[in-house]
């Protein structure tokens, strides 16, 4: 089936509560509870703010996020690939490596050199994914500090 991806802008309100339903329904949620309507327009408003989706008919199946991240000790920006998922009905259709290149697309536009993300290292479908798309595996720890 044909899909196509569009980046988001501030007008993408509906699309981005699309995205953000197929990612918790492919999750497993019966319930997905939206960010407000002020919140995602003003995010998706930021020029440091990336989302993308893939479109199937009038059905997002699937998207990103990225950030830009500037540097402290360089004049230079890297991109920070911070979620990517395709619902299971869309899968092995090439859309995630469509999203990345589309995120690369906009790189290469906006002179950033590098583009990183994680994964758990037991997630084989993303390392092969990453892999594919031009991206070399770095085993670098990550720790998480969750402040309540």
């Amino acid at each position: 089936m044909h899909y196509t991806i569009k980046k988001l802008t501030r007008t993408d309100v509906a699309l981005a509560k699309q995205l953000i339903e197929a990612w918790h329904t492919d999750d497993g949620a019966t319930q997905v509870i939206y960010p407000r309507e002020k919140y995602l327009n003003k995010l998706l408003t930021k020029k440091s703010f990336h989302a993308y989706v893939a479109i199937m008919g009038d059905q997002v199946v699937g998207g990103l996020t990225a950030y830009e991240m500037e540097m402290f000790d360089t004049e230079e920006t890297e991109m920070f690939l911070f979620e990517i998922g395709v619902n299971k009905e869309a899968r092995q259709q090439g859309i995630a490596t469509a999203l990345i290149e589309a995120l690369k697309q906009t790189c290469y536009q906006q002179h950033i050199a590098i583009i990183f993300v994680g994964t758990s290292m037991d997630n084989e479908a993303a390392k092969k994914l990453y892999a594919k798309t031009g991206g070399s595996l770095e085993i670098t720890p990550f720790y998480t500090y969750e402040l309540k």
